[in-house]
């Protein structure tokens, strides 16, 4: 038999086959020197884009214990004759998704406001929502209720809010307590018992801007920077008895860019 013989250039080819096989096997499938143990491979930093996942987020209070405040949440009263607020879960075969839903059934004064914030969590750019049943409670007004965003406390906070009754809708800034309107404007809300209240925080290169939305039509779009990241939660004002069920909340990739422009 003759003998295989190989070129150089055979020899060469072979070679670098072995060695590019090598680079690419699995390392459970390489074999360790003698006597020396198979080096493990490091782990993966995570990526500063990934968003905790406990920031999305839904509150349907189905699994609440009923006549109680849910857990997970603090309650607040601000301006005149405030009292004590009273923010329950409560059954209700009607509630936008059976069968809690979450009840503020304290009103106060027309100078009153009635605060439920988020405690662990922190958005700066989000999307909130919240489905919203707002009653009478006086033949005169019916009050406000909505979302609050942006919040450092109950004294400092953004706050969206619709008089269902007067048919008005609101974007307030309030600083140590002292409320400025950033929007105000007169809507016509959709012949539904259940409202939809929806608020998108975002921002691009050139402006920081509040998004706001009721029963799918965009009502606000303006721009304000006080408040950076902060609580979210609920509020209702004056004389209002207002119910609330799945409150979602979901943060926003900013658009702003990661360093600054060059200097030219």
């Amino acid at each position: 038999m003759k003998p295989l013989g190989l070129t150089v250039l055979q020899v060469g080819i072979v070679g670098l086959m072995i060695a590019v096989a090598g680079s690419i096997m699995p390392e459970s499938a390489r074999v360790a020197r003698a006597g020396e143990p198979m080096a493990a491979t490091p782990p993966q930093p995570p990526s500063q884009f990934q968003t905790p996942l406990e920031l999305f987020k839904t509150w349907n209070f189905d699994k609440e214990k009923t006549e109680q405040m849910p857990a997970g949440f603090s309650a607040f009263s601000i301006g005149n004759n405030g009292g004590t607020p009273i923010w329950i879960v409560a059954h209700d075969p009607n509630a936008q998704t059976p069968p809690n839903l979450l009840k503020q059934s304290a009103p106060c004064s027309t100078d009153c406001s009635r605060i439920l914030l988020v405690d662990a969590l922190q958005y700066e750019y989000l999307d909130l929502i919240v489905r919203l049943r707002l009653d009478a409670t006086s033949g005169e007004a019916n009050g406000e209720a909505g979302m609050v965003f942006g919040a450092r406390d109950h004294q400092n906070y953004y706050g969206v809010t619709i008089d269902l009754l007067g048919k008005n809708m609101q974007v307030t800034r309030v600083q140590e307590g002292k409320a400025t309107a950033l929007a105000d404007s007169e809507v016509t809300p959709k012949p539904v018992v259940w409202h939809l209240l929806r608020v998108r925080r975002n921002t691009t290169i050139s402006k920081e801007y509040i998004e706001v939305f009721l029963d799918g039509a965009q009502i606000f779009s303006i721009e304000d920077k006080t408040f950076g990241a902060g609580r979210i939660g609920l509020i209702t004002r004056g004389a209002a008895t207002a119910e609330f069920d799945s409150l979602t909340a979901a943060p926003l990739y900013s658009q702003k860019p990661l360093s600054g422009p060059a200097a030219y």
